[in-house]
């Protein structure tokens, strides 16, 4: 009876244990899926977010990528897994921003670094992108990681720029009148323009044409801006002998055509007689401007650069 009774008693606690070591399970199993799904809803919004997200373990290795970035930096993933977070930084700025990332590592926080002008990510092509960065502390399989947010400014930067330019663009157009408005001769006029407008848009060289008396020809003035004169010296002499008739050079053709002509290179222009005269001349990229009253061309102010020029520089 005894023996029955103990019996009884073991079975019992083996099964109370049993039961236990089952919820324990049960519970276990619950919170690895709890996790599991919490870690795949996680992935989820880092590969559908419209920035480009990375994730960098203690030893600020790359451990985790976002398809944004690769779309925004051109890398592949196995570009960039395993590679410290230093390849997406510029290199004059890659030793400080080691002791950087090593006292951030230190004492983790979420940290916005935005209206900053100076943060740039590298791509793979070299181009620095302007980004806003976002920092945040995570953990990872018990290890402390960061979470990094990069939100591409480049065309925010772009319409500042822009915007900047259209300020100065106006601040321009109301010089220009306001100096015309003062003077009642036509020279006098003309020169405040070349010196205004070549000031404004970094133009080292500017220099106007007038119609002769019947209107065959453009000749050359005395009328000119020079930042530089002596640099300048050859074109100068070659230009105050070079008449043009209409379409002839970008003087003639400006005449002709009644409308601005931007040239990139007039050494490569092959309708620019001055550059074609065997005499080597300092200037590249130009820009014609006619001057008109009442619908005539009454002058023509051209403008030089020392370098090629496209017709969207901002400057």
């Amino acid at each position: 009876l005894i023996a029955g009774i103990a019996f009884s008693i073991a079975l019992y606690f083996a099964l109370l244990l049993l039961f236990k070591a089952s919820a324990r399970e049960k519970r276990f199993r619950s919170e690895v899926n709890k996790r599991e799904k919490s870690e795949e809803l996680a992935n989820i919004l880092m590969e559908n977010s419209p920035n480009a997200v990375l994730i960098v373990d203690k030893d600020a290795r790359i451990i985790y990528i976002n398809a944004q970035l690769t779309v925004l930096l051109g890398y592949k993933s196995e570009e960039l897994l395993g590679k410290p977070v230093e390849i997406l930084v510029p290199k004059k700025i890659r030793k400080r921003h080691v002791a950087l990332r090593n006292s951030y590592l230190k004492n983790p926080g979420f940290i916005r670094f935005a209206d900053r002008t100076d943060l740039y990510a590298v791509a793979k092509n070299n181009h620095r992108l302007p980004v806003e960065l976002e920092l945040a502390p995570i953990t990872i399989h018990n290890e402390p990681c960061a979470l990094c947010t990069l939100v591409d400014l480049s065309h925010l930067r772009r319409y500042e720029k822009s915007l900047k330019t259209q300020k100065k663009s106006i601040q321009l157009i109301h010089d220009v009148t306001t100096a015309a408005a003062e003077e009642t001769q036509l020279d006098h006029v003309i020169q405040l323009t070349l010196n205004l407008v070549s000031k404004s848009k970094s133009w080292p060289i500017a220099h106007a044409y007038f119609p002769n008396k019947d209107k065959t020809f453009l000749i050359p003035s005395e009328l000119w801006y020079l930042k530089d004169e002596a640099s300048a010296a050859r074109f100068k002499t070659v230009t105050m002998n070079s008449p043009f008739k209409h379409y002839e050079g970008l003087p003639g053709r400006v005449w002709s055509l009644k409308k601005p002509l931007w040239i990139y290179d007039v050494t490569t222009d092959e309708n620019f007689p001055r550059a074609h005269l065997g005499v080597e001349i300092e200037v590249k990229g130009a820009v014609g401007l006619p001057v008109t009253v009442n619908g005539e061309v009454v002058a023509i102010l051209e403008f030089f650069d020392y370098r090629p020029r496209h017709a969207i520089s901002e400057h």
